[in-house]
């Protein structure tokens, strides 16, 4: 090498070298992304190095040292821009189209202004802000459809629910007409019925408990069919167990079934026997202001062997407690309200003739 020009001597390129050189290189590239330098860093570095290589070398410094470190400055610089553009160029697809899926799930009159991407400088900020606006418009959106699904749902079930309701409901030692075991039951629905429809139709965001008890008590009373308000109506004449009997009584011989009464005392727990052709059954009838224990599943299936008759069911105005429900289970004496009876004893008849 000549004082003030600088040589390049090939045989320093050899494969070991040239493989060192461009390893010092991804380390220098490493650095630089680890350390979060700024883009000019490396140019800058770049410029200073091959300044110093220059002088070394018109100082006669050995191309030992020289030409690699001109060699490392230049894959360092080069790279590092080719990489960091390519991780840009990659990164700004990748979230668009991440972006772009949000956008195209969200429904059109769901939608407000769209984010503008992708061509944006490097700001985390305007992703995640972009990104925030996108998940809060899915969100929205979400919670929309489950509300609309919800409100499919009760109007399907709305009679169920409406009796369910109607059964649940108590007036307290202060006259107050109470709901009961009803919020209890309308997020059993919930649970039961509509969160799994949601997750079927690929709803991931649920709307809020409170927003969906609040339709489910908007749609049930509103809409509560004629028959179930006139069967609530009499009911509230009773003044004994005995008028509800006799409210039993009227309600199967108006479906053609023949209903005797046993007597008030000694029933052995059954207050009426249901007959229709070969089929029979011991009814006993619990008009509640507070949900039926498992006392009278006892007695209906007691009296069932005692009257001789295919099933024997409790029929009552209020709900069951947990333990009714389980020892009817065990017995397997069906738990009704009085709207059911008919339909469930027909169910039961036809059962057993086949």
């Amino acid at each position: 090498m000549s004082t003030g020009s600088l040589q390049i001597n090939l045989g320093l390129f050899e494969p070991t070298l040239l493989a060192l050189y461009v390893l010092a290189a991804i380390l220098l590239i490493a650095l630089y992304r680890k350390t979060d330098a700024q883009w000019w860093t490396p140019f800058v570095h770049g410029i200073f190095f091959a300044i110093v290589t220059i002088i070394a070398g018109a100082c006669g410094v050995s191309d030992k040292y020289t030409n690699p470190a001109l060699f490392i400055t230049l894959c360092t610089v080069v790279g590092y821009y080719v990489f960091s553009i390519s991780a840009y160029v990659f990164n700004v697809v990748r979230r668009s189209m991440r972006m772009n899926r949000l956008w195209s799930a969200i429904p059109r009159d769901q939608r407000r202004r769209k984010p503008h991407w992708p061509w944006t400088p490097f700001n985390e900020a305007w992703y995640d802000t972009a990104h925030s606006t996108l998940g809060e418009m899915l969100q929205n959106a979400q919670i929309t459809e489950g509300l609309a699904l919800l409100e499919e749902l009760t109007e399907e079930h709305l009679i169920t629910l409406s009796r369910k309701r109607i059964q649940c409901a108590y007036k307290d030692e202060y006259e107050i007409l109470r709901d009961g075991d009803w919020p209890k039951h309308a997020k059993y629905f919930i649970k039961a019925v509509a969160i799994p429809a949601m997750e079927a139709h690929g709803l991931t965001v649920h709307p809020p408990l409170k927003a969906m008890l609040e339709l489910m008590n908007d749609i049930v009373p509103a809409t509560a069919s004629l028959d179930d308000q006139t069967t609530e109506t009499q009911l509230h004449e009773h003044s004994s167990g005995s008028d509800y009997e006799m409210h039993v009584a009227r309600i199967l011989e108006e479906a053609d079934w023949q209903a005797k009464m046993t007597p008030a005392t000694g029933d052995h727990g059954a207050d009426i026997i249901a007959i229709k052709g070969s089929f029979q059954a011991a009814i006993q009838c619990k008009y509640y202001s507070q949900p039926v224990g498992n006392g009278s599943v006892q007695e209906a299936y007691s009296a069932k062997g005692f009257y001789r008759c295919d099933v024997g069911a409790v029929v009552s105005n209020a709900s069951f407690t947990k333990a009714a429900r389980t020892a009817a289970t065990n017995l397997n004496v069906p738990l009704l309200h009085h709207d059911d009876l008919v339909e469930t004893l027909e169910k039961l008849r036809m059962h057993a003739l086949t």
